[in-house]
C-alpha cells in the first residue's frame, strides 16, 4: 500500500470544492476527515469487489460547506450529512438560548491541520475555535482523528478548553450515524432504558431491536441508556445485523469519561446512532433545569475519547459480552418517568 494519507475534492453543488483528508488503514478500509466541518468524518468505507461502500449513513445533503449552512431551527438539517458528527460544545439538542441545534462545532473550520504517522497510529489533527463575542462561551477544541493501522476502527481524541475569562457550560456528544439496515439488534450492557418522548414510549419494550425498513415505524425514537462498565472500565455498544454477512458496528468508551449514552433509531431511513456524551439531547435549558450541566472553569480543559469501529460479525469486537451469557431483565422507564415492567433481553447472540 502506498502512503496511507490522501486527499479528495468534493464536487457537490453545496460542497464548494471542499477538501477532505483520506486515511487508509488497510487495503480495503479508508475514512475521510472534513477539516472545514469540525474535523468530523463523513465516510468510513470498505472495499467490496471494486466498489467502496460507506458504512456510515449518508443523509443526501452532501458535506455542505459551512459558509452555506443555516443553523437556525430545522434548517440545521440541510447541512446534516450523517457520518460521524460531533454535537456541542455549547448545546446538544434543539436550538436553545440563541445556540444552534446540536451546537456549532460541526460547522466550524479547523486550522493547523496536520497528518502524520505515529507508529501504528495514522493521525489527522487540527484546532477549532468556537467563540461568541462579549457574553458567550469561548472554547478551543484540539482534535486528533486516529486510524489504527490494520484495523477497521477510528479513534477520536479531543481536548476542549475554556479559553474565556468566565466559567462555561459544556455539552458534548459523539453522534455516529450508522448505516445499519434491519433486521438487527443493539448489544450493550444496559441496566436501564428510558424513552425520551411519547413516540419512544411506543417502542420502549423493543428498544434493542432494529426493524427492517419496510417494517419500521415512520418516526425516530430516542432512548437514554444507563450502562454498566466492564472490569476494565470500558463499555462496548454494538449494532448487529441479523445477516452475519453485513458488518457489525460498535462504539467503545469509558463511562467515567462520557457519562451519558443516547440511542437514536430511525430504521425507516436505515440509520441508528449510538451516542456517548456528557449530556442528554434535550438542550442546554433542560440540562440546566435538571442540574446536570457540566461547567468548565476559565482556563480549564476536558478530554474526551471514543473508538468507533466496524467488524464482520460480532466476533472480534473487544468488550462484548461472551456468547452464552445469561439473559437479564432491563429496567424500562417511560418518558413521564413511570417505571415499566422490565423486559428480558439477551446480552449475547
Amino acid at each position: 500500500m502506498d502512503s496511507p494519507f490522501g486527499e479528495r475534492v468534493l464536487d457537490g453543488a453545496r460542497e464548494q470544492g471542499m477538501k477532505v483528508a483520506v486515511v487508509r488503514t488497510r487495503e480495503d478500509f479508508r475514512f475521510a476527515v472534513a477539516p472545514r466541518r469540525g474535523m468530523d468524518v463523513p465516510s468510513a468505507e470498505v472495499l467490496r469487489g471494486e466498489v467502496w461502500e460507506n458504512l456510515f449513513w449518508e443523509s443526501g445533503t452532501g458535506v455542505v460547506d459551512p459558509a452555506l449552512c443555516d443553523v437556525n431551527g430545522r434548517a440545521w438539517l440541510r447541512g446534516f450529512f450523517g457520518g460521524m458528527l460531533t454535537c456541542g460544545p455549547e448545546n446538544v439538542g434543539p436550538p436553545a438560548e440563541g445556540f444552534p441545534s446540536h451546537g456549532s462545532l460541526s460547522m466550524t473550520p479547523a486550522g493547523e491541520v496536520v497528518s502524520r504517522t505515529e507508529g501504528e497510529r495514522l493521525v489527522v489533527e487540527g484546532k477549532m475555535a468556537v467563540r461568541y463575542a462579549l457574553t458567550g462561551p469561548h472554547f478551543e477544541v484540539r482534535r486528533r482523528v486516529v486510524g489504527l493501522s490494520g484495523r477497521t476502527a477510528i479513534r477520536f481524541e479531543d481536548r476542549v478548553t475554556n479559553v474565556g475569562s468566565h466559567p462555561a457550560e459544556l455539552m458534548w456528544k459523539y453522534h455516529p450515524c450508522f448505516a445499519v439496515c434491519g433486521p438487527g439488534a443493539i448489544l450493550a450492557p444496559v441496566v436501564r432504558a428510558r424513552a425520551r418522548d411519547v413516540l419512544a414510549d411506543l417502542g420502549l419494550e423493543d428498544w434493542r431491536r432494529v426493524a427492517a425498513p419496510a417494517d419500521a415505524c415512520e418516526f425516530e425514537q430516542v432512548f437514554d441508556l444507563e450502562v454498566e462498565p466492564g472490569q476494565d472500565g470500558f463499555v462496548t455498544v454494538a449494532g448487529l445485523p441479523d445477516d452475519q454477512e453485513r458488518p457489525a458496528v460498535y462504539v467503545r468508551y469509558r463511562p467515567d469519561n462520557l457519562s451519558r449514552l443516547t440511542l437514536w433509531k430511525h430504521p425507516r431511513e436505515g440509520v441508528i446512532g449510538i451516542e456517548p456524551g456528557n449530556c442528554d439531547v434535550m438542550g442546554i435549558s433542560t440540562e440546566r433545569e435538571r442540574g446536570t450541566l457540566e461547567v468548565l472553569a476559565a482556563g480549564a480543559s476536558r478530554d474526551f475519547e471514543v473508538e468507533i469501529g466496524f467488524v464482520v460479525g460480532s466476533r472480534g469486537i473487544e468488550g462484548l459480552p461472551k456468547e452464552g451469557a445469561a439473559t437479564r431483565t432491563v429496567g424500562l422507564v417511560g418518558s413521564d418517568g413511570t417505571p415499566r415492567q422490565g423486559s428480558p433481553a439477551r446480552e449475547a447472540t
